[in-house]
């Protein structure tokens, strides 16, 4: 399942990426991540230290596309 939530992370990092035009854009699109993100923990369909990493990167991420608008 670690590998699914990653894909569907990157998934909404690569359309705000191609498509946000404003910060709220980058902020949506990072909602979306993270509300799977929570949900597979949350169900425990996924370990918090599994992914804290994996997710503290694309966090900052995230943030670095409103660099580029």
């Amino acid at each position: 399942m670690l590998e699914k939530l990653q894909k569907l992370i990157e998934h909404c990092y690569k359309h705000a990426e191609k498509n946000a035009k404003t910060f709220r854009d980058i902020e949506n699109y990072r909602a979306q991540a993270f509300g799977a993100l929570m949900f597979c923990i949350d169900s425990d369909l996924v370990d918090y230290n599994e992914v804290s990493e994996y997710w503290d990167d694309m966090w900052d991420n995230f943030f670095k596309l409103n660099e580029n608008l």
